[in-house]
């Protein structure tokens, strides 16, 4: 495996553990699954409304391949680097078809995932236009960001979404309080917000993913 791509896993991994969403097969599991099959369909659509070889499409190739790490963690399914036989497109239409269908295999799910990120980064054009590799790792060290760690950058996180008619809790985590979306919602700013879903505190700060277009 790419040593990137195993340290971007592992971060992605602890941002979860931030966020609640741990691995296993707790009680929550399901719910955290469900959260996370709407994030994921999100960054889909953010995907096939940008255009091809823009920092646009690049965010939204990483924020798939950071969700689908995401879900296989929940789901407790080791990443399998093997050499995927489908382009980048037809794994994402795979799993986004599979998200709205009726199935439940956790499995399957977890798996379609993972051939999702081994697609991406093999397909051609994709890496002629990116630094794929780079630009994960910028996201994930970015959503790290997320958190806040003193009662006034907590206050003023929970003062900022307030604004836009977003109610928030907070996962403590030791010492660091990740802000978590409390209920499925529509901001007043026009964007969706999911129940689960890890928000930016005020002191998030954004990946420059313009270096890493080539």
């Amino acid at each position: 495996m790419n040593k990137n791509l195993f340290d971007s896993i592992n971060r992605t991994y602890e941002y979860n553990d931030l966020i609640g969403k741990k691995s296993g097969i707790g009680l929550y599991r399901q719910s955290y699954i469900e959260s996370q099959k709407k994030a994921i369909l999100e960054e889909i659509h953010e995907f096939y409304l940008s255009n091809f070889g823009t920092v646009e499409e690049l965010d939204a190739l990483c924020d798939i391949i950071v969700t689908c790490i995401g879900m296989m963690h929940i789901c407790d399914f080791k990443y399998q680097c093997f050499l995927e036989g489908r382009a980048g497109l037809k794994c994402i239409s795979d799993l986004s078809n599979y998200l709205i269908s009726t199935s439940n295999s956790i499995i399957q799910l977890a798996d379609l995932c993972c051939r999702t990120i081994n697609g991406l980064f093999s397909t051609i054009g994709y890496q002629h236009f990116y630094d794929l590799h780079g630009a994960l790792e910028e996201v994930c060290m970015s959503n790290l960001t997320k958190s806040v760690t003193s009662d006034k950058d907590i206050q003023n996180t929970i003062d900022k979404y307030k604004e836009i008619g977003v109610s928030i809790h907070f996962n403590e985590f030791q010492s660091i309080h990740m802000p978590i979306c409390s209920k499925d919602v529509v901001g007043k700013d026009g964007k969706k917000y999911f129940k689960g879903k890890g928000l930016k505190g005020v002191n998030y700060k954004e990946p420059d993913l313009r270096k890493f277009v080539k």
